[in-house]
């Protein structure tokens, strides 16, 4: 049996100030898994994905991310994990200067791929999204569902093995909400650990995926839709 893309096993995580951010979480998610992460405001959804980035170890207990112990990483090794792991946010996070093409490229020119090599694979996502024909324009000319689409392009440009989305919709009307959402599973149809925090359940509902309840730091309810 192949090993889990993700492993917690009996995770804590407490912080400074005394909260109790994920308490004794236990979970494992495959390769080329797709599994919702739920549960309200607080839960403890975003502390989950930063031990999986390693913005954040855990207090007590075992996370294991591609096979590496993130607890015992020493921190030089931190980019090259992070170099397989793809992040979407809420906000976009896209530089306005830019260009479409120019913010896709961007992780490749700190990875010091070729500008041609860049410019290939950059252009190669973006046809994924459906957007290589806006690359030229600059992200305030987009609407709110295309920029999302080019933060999901600039996030698979190194061809992540886990791509991470935190409320990747929360921004977002329900119908281009749905067009994201279905992104997300030709996404994970490429082979990608898919893992989404969501507190839109509609939205969870209406895919056929594993989800992953948390509530007050804890794994409340595994479902397999």
């Amino acid at each position: 049996m192949a090993a889990p893309m993700i492993k917690m096993l009996n995770v804590t995580k407490v912080f400074e100030n005394g909260v109790v951010a994920l308490d004794d979480v236990s979970v494992e998610i495959g390769k080329g898994e797709l599994a919702f992460l739920t549960g309200p405001s607080g839960a403890g959804k975003s502390t989950f994905l930063k031990l999986i980035t390693v913005e954040e170890k855990p207090t007590d207990g075992l996370v294991e991310v591609a096979g590496h112990d993130v607890g015992a990483l020493r921190r030089r090794d931190i980019p090259y994990l992070r170099r397989r792991i793809g992040v979407v946010f809420q906000d976009f996070r896209l530089l306005s200067e830019r260009t479409v093409l120019e913010n896709v490229m961007l992780p490749l020119t700190i990875l010091g791929l070729t500008p041609s090599e860049q410019r290939r694979r950059a252009l190669q996502v973006l046809t994924v999204v459906g957007l290589a024909q806006r690359k030229d324009a600059k992200p305030l000319e987009l609407s709110g569902g295309e920029q999302q689409r080019v933060a999901i392009a600039r996030a698979i440009a190194l061809d992540p093995a886990i791509l991470l989305a935190d409320e990747p919709t929360g921004n977002l009307d329900p119908d281009i909400t749905w067009h994201v959402m279905k992104l997300f599973r030709v996404i994970n149809a490429r082979g990608t650990a898919v893992i989404i925090a969501t507190h839109d359940y509609d939205v969870v509902k209406r895919m056929d995926a594993r989800i992953i309840k948390i509530l007050d730091g804890k794994v409340h309810r595994e479902t397999a839709e």
